[in-house]
């Protein structure tokens, strides 16, 4: 079994504390190390930027797998975070984690004037947002229509491997963490109880976004 390390970022985390963390988990061995995405948690102490403290993790090591644990999809457009993520996988030669999950801690989100749906529609959103993240990723150019968020023929490049980012999943509450949007399928769907985390690495059954016109007509396909 392997064992990595989870950070808690909101937490006195500062440039020295990470990097002293980085250069100390792989000079042990240590496989992983990941880090919370929160403004804060109770009181607001020294809390890095996520985004930033993982480009960072990027250049700073050259074993470690690592990611956010998890990327609440209230906290930014998933456009943004899917740029990020490509860009950052790329950066580490394909050792980046995305997780993701569809947020919980509600007074940072009101402390900092971000709205905080009800269950039901964050876990919609995290559907659509996985799906959309998996089409930005691969064959491009390509559309989505979800009910919370679309795409117009977008190419996003460069593009990571095939198959990464590695994707994992962390979210509770009655409803289906990874709903599917309006215009596809719902067989993709999956339920868990109430305050019972459910965690997954890149899930296969959910309904992908469809190719552009153009991306068609370049492969033969109609």
């Amino acid at each position: 079994m392997d064992v990595g390390l989870m950070v808690e970022g909101q937490h006195d985390l500062d440039w020295e504390r990470w990097l002293h963390i980085l250069h100390l988990a792989e000079r042990l061995g240590f496989p992983s190390v990941f880090r919370s995405d929160h403004y804060f948690i109770n009181d607001q102490r020294a809390s890095l930027e996520t985004w930033t403290s993982l480009a960072v993790a990027a250049r700073e090591t050259s074993t470690l797998r690592f990611g956010p644990l998890v990327a609440p999809v209230t906290f930014r457009h998933p456009v943004d975070v899917g740029r990020m993520a490509a860009q950052i996988d790329l950066l580490s030669g394909g050792r980046f984690v995305m997780g993701v999950g569809n947020g919980w801690h509600q007074p940072e989100h009101d402390a900092y004037g971000i709205p905080f749906p009800e269950p039901a529609e964050r876990a919609a959103r995290l559907g659509e947002e996985i799906q959309l993240m998996k089409a930005m990723w691969g064959p491009g150019p390509v559309s989505f229509d979800g009910r919370y968020y679309q795409l117009r023929d977008i190419d996003v490049l460069p593009k990571p491997a095939p198959g990464r980012p590695y994707l994992l999943v962390a979210a509770t509450g009655r409803s289906a963490p990874c709903a599917t949007p309006r215009s596809t399928p719902t067989s993709g769907t999956r339920s868990t109880p109430r305050r019972r985390p459910l965690l997954s690495a890149s899930p296969s059954s959910m309904p992908t976004a469809r190719p552009s016109a153009a991306t068609r007509r370049r492969s033969g396909k109609r």
